[in-house]
C-alpha cells in the first residue's frame, strides 16, 4: 500500500510539538532499531504519543526524520486524519500543505486503514486502562 507522501521534502512543521499517536506496534517496530520505549513515548490522555525534545519530534534531526522508513502509522498517514466528532477523514487543517492533500481524502485503502488504526487505539487505550484500575 502506498502511505500518503509529502512532496515538500524539508517542510516538517507537523513534526513540531507533535502528539502523534502511537500503536502499539509502531512501539514495537521502532524499539526494534535499539530505541529505548522510555525515549520516544509518553502517555496522554490514556494515549501512547510521541515525545518532543525542544519542542519538536524526537526523531526530527537536521530537519530530517531518523527513522522514515519505520515511523508510525500515523505518521504515514498524516495530514489525513480521522474526526472522531463527525466520524469521518479529512485533512489536518494546520498543515502548509493541506490543498496538495485532499485528494486522499477519496482514497478508501486510506480511510479504511485509518478508521481500523483509530478503532485499534481506542482498544489499546481501553487494555491499559483496565490494567492500571
Amino acid at each position: 500500500m502506498e502511505f500518503v507522501h509529502c512532496p515538500f521534502k524539508l517542510c516538517n512543521v507537523c513534526c513540531i510539538n507533535t502528539e502523534m499517536p502511537l500503536l502499539e506496534e509502531d512501539i514495537e517496530r521502532i524499539t526494534k532499531h535499539g530505541f529505548k520505549r522510555e525515549y520516544f513515548v509518553k502517555e496522554k490522555d490514556g494515549f501512547l504519543v510521541l515525545k518532543n525534545q525542544k519542542g519538536k519530534c524526537v526523531f526530527l534531526k537536521k530537519r530530517k526524520c531518523i527513522i522514515y522508513q519505520d515511523r508510525p502509522l500515523g505518521c504515514r498517514l498524516y495530514p489525513l486524519i480521522y474526526d472522531i466528532d463527525f466520524k469521518n477523514a479529512t485533512i489536518d487543517y494546520e498543515c502548509p500543505q493541506k490543498e496538495f492533500f485532499y485528494k486522499y481524502t477519496k482514497n478508501k485503502e486510506l480511510i479504511k486503514l485509518l478508521e481500523k488504526t483509530v478503532n485499534q487505539l481506542l482498544v489499546e487505550k481501553e487494555k491499559r486502562n483496565k490494567i492500571t484500575q
